[in-house]
């Protein structure tokens, strides 16, 4: 620490002695710097020791695996600790349930639509379909028409089921958006 300067300075103001004057206001103002010398490096030793509290702090809420969610396009602390990486574009957040697991994801699903049509004839003539496409398929299982005793049956059914014209259909009992799965926790006391 800086050693205190005796200094005489109303001795020399009352003997008019300017030579006096001026040393003992040097040695003033080289205390003055060495205790501001001081003084900061004490200042920077407690700025170092609090970011590092923080920063001890802040690795304690976010420990590896946590999230952070926010508006902005960067991670605001990612420039503070850690590695942090934009996760889960294009999906929304859902708390787990059941078997799932925090941290993966569910793909998009919508559940299965099925049903059938059963198909009578008009007239004499039998009504057949030939190409069904998409969620309609041909059921050759089931009621047959015939047009008279000597001709040869038709399918009398068509299907319906989703799946067939997109893998979305079936994938979930539920409407299901591409989701990233999280655990949500909520303070309570």
């Amino acid at each position: 620490m800086a050693t205190k300067p005796e200094l005489n300075i109303a001795v020399a103001y009352a003997k008019n002695k300017a030579s006096e004057y001026n040393e003992n206001f040097n040695r003033l103002l080289n205390y003055i710097e060495e205790v501001s010398e001081e003084l900061m490096l004490k200042v920077n030793t407690i700025n170092s020791q609090l970011s590092s509290n923080v920063l001890s702090n802040l690795q304690s809420i976010y420990p590896v695996g946590s999230l952070y969610i926010g508006t902005t396009d960067t991670c605001p602390i990612a420039n503070l600790f850690g590695t942090w990486t934009k996760v889960s574009q294009g999906r929304v957040l859902q708390g787990v349930s059941g078997s799932q697991v925090a941290g993966t994801t569910v793909e998009a699903g919508l559940p299965n639509i099925k049903g059938g049509v059963k198909v009578g004839g008009i007239g004499s003539q039998p009504i057949a379909l030939q190409n069904a496409t998409g969620a309609f398929e041909l059921s050759e299982s089931g009621a047959y028409m015939t047009r008279s005793e000597n001709a040869s049956s038709q399918p009398s059914r068509f299907n319906f089921d989703a799946s067939r014209s997109s893998s979305i259909y079936g994938k979930s009992s539920t409407v299901q958006p591409p989701a990233y799965l999280v655990n949500i926790w909520k303070r309570t006391a």
